[in-house]
């Protein structure tokens, strides 16, 4: 296992379910009321994101975080 940043792991998350779901940056954005610029930015992990914008990504896919501290 390799210890990840938060936010690059929930970054990481939200693209695996948007692919799992067949979901683009643009219907992502959608769901978001968002631009689709910034739902790009969302998803680049050189982009400073806050954990409560990808949160609510996540739970627009039907999907939520769980953090786990070993």
């Amino acid at each position: 296992m390799v210890a990840v940043p938060v936010q690059t792991a929930l970054k990481a998350a939200l693209f695996r379910e948007m692919r799992t779901a067949g979901i683009t940056r643009v219907e992502l954005a959608r769901r978001l009321r968002i631009d689709e610029k910034e739902a790009r930015r969302m998803l680049d992990p050189r982009h400073a994101t806050k954990a409560d914008r990808l949160e609510k990504a996540l739970a627009a896919l039907g999907r939520h975080a769980e953090l786990r501290v070993a």
